[in-house]
């Protein structure tokens, strides 16, 4: 921070360039970082143990909770806030965080798989769906669920419920059906109905994969499905945004 406790006020610091530079995928890969925004993200990142960084303009909003004593947190200016935040209307707080590492896909237990899912927002939302449900999330490539849109979507659900990366759908057999779930592809053409399914779920539950809307589920992953759900739909509505669907599958499944 500034001497005498003034606002960080040059977009050129570099304490500045390194939070920009986190905007990017490489970068949050290189150093286990990424960026959270707003207070109610912020504060689920603080609740879980992961700033690193607190930057905020004015006084720091109470919302955003106790701040540990170990969180460096720094005052900035307008000007340096909209140049950190990747968000369209800069909040008033944003956070380095550290980002959760889960290597190990459970064996059993309800999971959702994003099947190449590029959409930020979309994947946002679909975490938020998960944690709301009980599940954890595997992400097989596609967008980076740790972007700083995905996690503003997540509004901090990221922090709430493990979230697995892979790069691509390599042993997707094998992790998703790990100790016996039933595995079960979500497509507008599915023969299915959900009802049926969920009667169907194993004690080692399930795993619901969710594609990308504008090619739906890959090769390697759609051979590793048991049975591909629909959601029937009225009119001539052919399907929905894949964050709609997925939590539509997700409150059938788990009976909620």
């Amino acid at each position: 921070m500034p001497a005498d406790g003034e606002p960080l006020r040059a977009p050129t610091n570099p304490r500045v360039k390194a939070v920009v530079a986190l905007h990017g995928a490489s970068e949050r890969r290189r150093t286990g970082l990424h960026v959270a925004e707003g207070p109610r993200v912020c504060r689920e990142a603080l609740g879980a143990g992961l700033v690193r960084t607190l930057h905020h303009v004015g006084p720091l909003p109470h919302t955003v909770g106790p701040v540990p004593a170990d969180v460096d947190v720094v005052a900035v200016d307008e000007r340096v806030m909209a140049r950190m935040s990747d968000a369209a209307t800069p909040p008033g707080v944003l956070a380095v965080v550290r980002t959760p590492v889960v290597d190990d896909v459970p064996p059993t237990g309800p999971l959702l798989v994003l099947d190449g899912v590029g959409d930020p927002g979309n994947v946002g939302t679909l975490v938020r769906s998960a944690a709301a449900f009980g599940l954890a999330v595997l992400a097989l490539g596609g967008a980076d669920p740790f972007g700083p849109k995905a996690v503003r979507a997540s509004a901090g659900a990221c922090y709430r419920t493990p979230v697995m990366r892979r790069g691509d759908a390599t042993d997707a057999e094998v992790l998703l059906r790990g100790a016996g779930r039933l595995v079960v592809g979500l497509d507008a053409a599915g023969a299915g109905r959900l009802e049926g399914v969920a009667a169907a779920v194993p004690p080692a539950g399930f795993a619901l994969v969710a594609g990308s809307e504008p090619h739906g589920l890959s090769g390697p992953v759609r051979a590793a499905v048991d049975t591909v759900a629909a959601i029937p739909m009225h009119g001539d509505v052919e399907s929905l945004n894949v964050g709609a669907a997925a939590a539509v599958a997700m409150f059938a499944l788990t009976g909620s």
